[in-house]
This record gives structure tokens, sequence and C-alpha cells, in this order.
């Protein structure tokens, strides 16, 4: 029995590891094509191991085909970090943005898929990521245009409802709302392409998963066990 279940763990990491080595995600914009004026989300990123979900970009410069297939890794650290002073972790100010676009807050989430505001909620996650520039930190420096108009309104909102600085929304937001990057790569991960957001399940929402599966798990050993003795 003990070889058994040796080979069953065996066979269990081996699966996990050809699991994760083929990761592969596809984009598509909502709204149509251009529908963002300023070049980034809102996305559809449909996922092999973590469903379909509305994203945006993190990084301002680096770059992604919608429509092409990429291999990704999910990571509380950015795998393309965008202009020099951008920052390498998720922010909280976009932890908190992201969750709650995802959750459609109406805030934030306006109009048909949410598009009504994306131009707004990207912006904004690209100014708690630091990854704007000028002496007020909003100008988009790949489209040349002053953002200040349409972020100050959502800016507001975020600062209201979290309590928070912009200087604290940009501090590291360590995994908050369990938003990570979702690293796009081709050929390995030491060349990624644009990274987009996703949200993990939290750690105590695995555990519970994997204890409703025990009862599941322990039958079949019951069964093997009746199995061997026959």
């Amino acid at each position: 029995m003990k070889k058994l279940s040796t080979l069953i763990g065996v066979a269990g990491v081996l699966f996990a590891t050809n699991l994760y080595a083929s990761l592969t995600v596809t984009l598509t914009e909502v709204g149509g094509a251009g529908g963002n004026a300023n070049g980034g989300g809102l996305f559809q990123a449909a996922t092999s191991a973590n469903g379909t979900f509305d994203t945006f970009c993190i990084s301002i410069v680096t770059t992604f085909s919608p429509g092409t297939q990429y291999s990704y890794d999910i990571s509380p650290t950015i795998g393309a970090y965008g202009i020099p002073s951008a920052s390498s972790y998720i922010a909280a100010g976009t932890a908190y943005l992201y969750q709650q676009f995802s959750l459609r807050n109406p805030n934030y989430y306006a109009g048909v898929n949410g598009v009504n505001n994306a131009n707004a909620v990207q912006a904004a996650i690209w100014l708690f990521q630091g990854d704007l520039s000028g002496t007020d930190g909003t100008y988009d420096s790949e489209d040349s245009t002053d953002l200040g108009s349409l972020l100050a309104p959502i800016l507001t909102d975020v600062e209201t409802a979290t309590h928070m600085t912009l200087a604290q929304l940009k501090e590291n937001g360590n995994g908050a709302y369990g938003v990570e990057a979702l690293n796009l790569y081709t050929g390995t991960p030491s060349s990624y392409n644009q990274p987009q957001l996703v949200i993990v399940p939290e750690p105590t929402t695995m555990i519970a998963g994997a204890l409703l599966l025990l009862p599941f798990g322990a039958s079949t050993l019951r069964i093997l066990r009746k199995r061997q003795t026959a």
C-alpha cells in the first residue's frame, strides 16, 4: 500500500508539473479594436487553467498582440516593469481597483461589459504602478497624453473608499485581494510580454477545496485496500 501511495504521489507531482508547463492564455480586446484610446485594457483573458476573466495591462511600454496565444505564469512579481520607475509589485491601489472592477462595482464598472470606465480604470492602474511620467505623474509618454482629467474622479473615489493617500496606494499591496501578475511570455519566461492582472484564490479557499476532496480520496483508498486483500 505504501508503494502504491508513493506512486500516486509521484504521478500527482508529474501531472502538476506538466500542467504548469502547459499554461496558455489568449487575450482579446473588449469593446472592439481601439476601444481604449490610450492603448490599454479592457481585455478578456481566456486561460487554460485559470478560467476566463476581464483584465488590464500592468506595464505601459511592453506589448502583446490580441488573439495570439501566450504562455503565462502567475506571480506577485511583475515580469515586465515598464518605464524605469515603475514598480515590480502589484500596488495596493491597483489591487483594490481591479478587485472592485471584477466585482462590478458601479463606480468603476459601467456600461456594457464595463467598457465605459475602462479608460479611467486602466489609467489609474498605470498611475498606481508608477508607469506614468511628468511632474504630476499623469503623463502617458507612449501616447503623448495628459491623463490628469481622466484620472481625477476615479482617484478621488479610490482614496475616499480606501482612506489611503496616493502615496499609500502606490505602495506594495502584498497580495491584497489575491491580485497578482499574469506574466505573458513566448519561448522562455525570461522573455516577457505585457503583463496583465489576475485574481487567484486565497490559500484558505484552496484548502477548503482540498478538504472537499478528502472523502473521495478516502473512499478510493478503501477500495484499493479491499482489492489488495481480496
